[in-house]
């Protein structure tokens, strides 16, 4: 099978030949690729620039001199150009008689040149923390919080800026991936050793990535064949008292110059029953995990193609140990396929690109007395142009994008069954008013086979006072349809009756979410005891005019009900990160959410959403040695809940508010030339939950509810892990 996958796409490499050059720049010193260099023919017509690695590709024009220049480097002249080659330039050496500002970049930074808030996660930001999976990589993050969603099934979902995890586009090298029915589980289905980085943006991003971002985005990165600051191999071993061990690899693979891969696999389990409270449920399923991706690269002439699957098979099993009165379980198999194709068209400055995905997922699942299963089918096509309209003032990118998905569920004895089909247009313009104010306004029109038509529109600007502060500004809609199973799945392990409160007889018949969302962000650079210092402060305000809500008011019913003007959240954060020491990279964070929905009427504190949360984390690395290659780095991470507002039971002796509580974590990794052996321990300080089950004794009581989790249900972990890159 793989052999003819590689024949495949060695064949379509060959219909995509043209006559190119390629070639990689690089510092003539250090050997390091030059990112960002200008490679152009002295007419001036066409042009690229080097991508991460220090590569380009430009179609080829004879006997027309080359010219390669980059910042803080000297220029070079190219009157004979050979395919494939390589040029170091020699950085200028000028004695400039300024403050030398020491250090290197945070593990998370702010994009300082982007238009839109982003921020991005690199991977020494991922590997101060076990990282096993993505929800699992926001450890050291204030602006997105992970919690279990309920003390028996182990699921963790995201939540970003008061609202849960099904709300944020989560992409997946900008193809939408984590939505629908994979959307509160999928998180722990992307291994974090698999990634590159993470970035994320608070406004609703772009229309060109769909309608369904309703409150921020998040892209991730995986690692990449043609990364030239990764090894061919990794090799990653995890292990801790609770009985976790995983493993992750990845290999990457050139099998000529212009195709490559990489392939990853996962494999992870848990099969000790663990009952730390002595309450007869497991504090965590047993569960055996499989995945495996693989993607392959091609680079011919002006095109790029992507492709490549992902496969994982998940089973769990959970809830009592000793008596058989409520079992849990949970078999899950997802199977995706994708591809992009990316073409430069001979101007050399616009381009047309292809993404398309197909994915499969089936859930089955046992919540004691009651059954579970669910399965989507979804093709996603997305059609974008690039076209420069003036030079370095005007851009455009518009295209036509089609969704197609099928869902069918089965909760108990009812079946909801439905097809969403979409299709539509975006139009975006990317553009410079004065050199200090740059703007991005879009719009999107849709035809929803239910809903009919619908326009999304988004503008961000971004104003530089200077070379350290800058403000962005945004406003944008979003549109998405809720899959109240898979997003509320905690509703099954309570006993409470749920009652859906219909509008009509289309999927659940609870209609659509649609939100607003506008706000502002402040960044200033700067420096603090020479070394280099950032200071962000953010403000956002998310208004649902049609949401989706869960009313827990009643100490007997759980209702879903869309409402009018339903939800809104204000978010304010201020965050610091700089180096008050030598080497000791610190972050301090706060952040106020303010999100309310309404019951009865009347706008109430949402659940379990705490108001007020801090965050600390420092990093200290030794200084290594050019002899050993030795070094240990520390990494300490503290964040302090605010109380969280608790629903109604009858049987909650609780407050209606949790307490405060925080957490400590820490690691220790000794890095050795290609090996990383790390030590590290989850809630140091061992604060739990105590008895997160409600009436556990009898769980086929009216008053059984394992759903009202504020707090981590078990104690200390201690880990340990090695990393080895060859």
């Amino acid at each position: 099978m793989s052999r003819l996958i590689i024949i495949t796409l060695l064949i379509v490499k060959l219909l995509f030949a043209a006559d190119e050059i390629k070639g990689i720049i690089y510092d003539i010193n250090t050997k390091e690729p030059i990112v960002g260099a200008t490679v152009y023919y002295i007419n001036g017509k066409k042009g690229t620039t080097t991508n991460l690695n220090g590569e380009f590709t430009l179609q080829k024009i004879k006997n027309t001199p080359l010219i390669i220049s980059a910042v803080g480097y000297y220029t070079d002249t190219l009157y004979s150009v050979e395919n494939n080659f390589s040029l170091g330039l020699q950085p200028k050496t000028e004695n400039l008689k300024t403050i030398v500002v020491l250090g290197e970049r945070f593990g998370e930074y702010g994009d300082f040149n982007a238009v839109h808030r982003k921020a991005v996660i690199t991977e020494k930001e991922l590997k101060k923390a076990a990282c096993c999976n993505l929800s699992e990589s926001f450890e050291t993050n204030s602006s997105i919080d992970v919690t279990f969603t309920d003390a028996i099934t182990g699921i963790k979902q995201l939540e970003f800026m008061g609202v849960g995890g099904a709300n944020i586009l989560t992409t997946k090298e900008n193809i939408p991936y984590l939505r629908g029915l994979l959307s509160n589980v999928g998180p722990s289905y992307i291994p974090g050793p698999w990634l590159k980085s993470i970035s994320y943006s608070k406004d609703v991003g772009s229309v060109i990535n769909g309608y369904e971002a309703l409150t921020g985005g998040i892209d991730l990165q995986m690692l990449e064949s043609r990364d030239r600051d990764s090894k061919d191999l990794f090799l990653n071993l995890y292990a801790n008292n609770e009985g976790r061990y995983e493993f992750n690899t990845s290999y990457k693979y050139e099998i000529d110059q212009e195709l490559t891969g990489i392939t990853f696999l996962h494999r992870s389990y848990r099969n000790k029953k663990m009952d730390s409270n002595s309450d007869d449920f497991m504090d965590m399923p047993t569960y055996n995990n499989f995945n495996l991706m693989q993607k392959f690269q091609i680079l011919v002439g002006s095109f790029e193609i992507n492709t490549g699957f992902h496969y994982l098979k998940d089973d769990k099993n959970g809830g009592t140990i000793n008596k058989n009165t409520f079992k849990y379980s949970s078999n899950n198999e997802l199977f995706s396929a994708f591809g992009k194709i990316g073409f430069i068209w001979p101007d050399g400055e616009n381009s047309t690109g292809l993404q398309i995905q197909f994915l499969n997922y089936k859930n089955s699942s046992q919540y004691g007395i009651k059954d579970y299963s669910g399965s989507m089918k979804s093709l996603y096509l997305n059609l974008i142009n690039n076209v420069e309209l003036s030079d370095d003032i005007l851009k455009a990118n518009f295209g036509f994008s089609a969704l197609f998905d099928k869902y069918d569920e089965k909760f108990i004895s009812n079946s909801y069954l439905r097809d969403d089909y979409s299709y539509g247009s975006f139009l975006e313009l990317v553009g410079n008013i004065t050199d200090e104010l740059n703007y991005i306004a879009g719009i999107r029109y849709d035809y929803h086979n239910h809903y009919k038509n619908f326009i999304t529109p988004k503008i961000h600007f971004r104003y530089q006072f200077n070379d350290d502060i800058v403000l962005r500004a945004g406003y944008g809609e979003g549109f998405r349809i809720v899959n109240i199973f898979t997003e509320f799945s905690q509703t099954f392990v309570s006993n409470k009756n749920i009652i859906l409160k219909q509008k009509d007889n289309y999927g659940y018949g609870l209609g659509y979410d649609k939100t607003s969302n506008i706000g502002a962000s402040l960044s200033y650079d700067f420096t603090f005891n020479y070394y280099d210092a950032n200071l962000t402060i953010d403000y956002f305000h998310t208004k649902f005019n049609y949401g989706t809500v869960l009313d827990l008011s009643t100490s007997n019913n759980i209702i879903f009900e869309n409402i009018k003007n339903g939800i809104y959240t204000n978010t304010f954060q201020v965050e610091l990160t700089f180096v008050p020491f030598l080497r000791v990279e610190t972050k301090l964070a706060y952040r106020y959410l303010n999100t309310k929905q309404k019951i009865n009427g009347e706008y109430e504190q949402k659940y379990m959403i705490p108001k007020n949360r801090y965050l600390l984390t420092m990093s200290y690395a030794t200084e290594k040695s050019s002899s050993s290659n030795f070094n240990l780095q520390y990494d300490l991470n503290i964040k302090y809940f605010g109380k969280k507002k608790l629903p109604a039971n009858p049987s909650n002796n609780l407050n209606d508010y949790s307490p405060d509580f925080a957490l400590i974590n820490a690691q220790i990794t000794l890095n050795y030339k290609t090996l990383q052996f790390y030590l590290g321990g989850e809630n140091l300080n061992n604060f739990r939950q105590k008895n997160p089950i409600i009436d556990y004794e009898n769980p086929n009581s009216p008053n059984f509810d394992a759903s009202i989790i504020w707090g981590p249900i078990f104690g200390r972990v201690v880990y340990t892990g090695v990393r080895y890159y060859l």
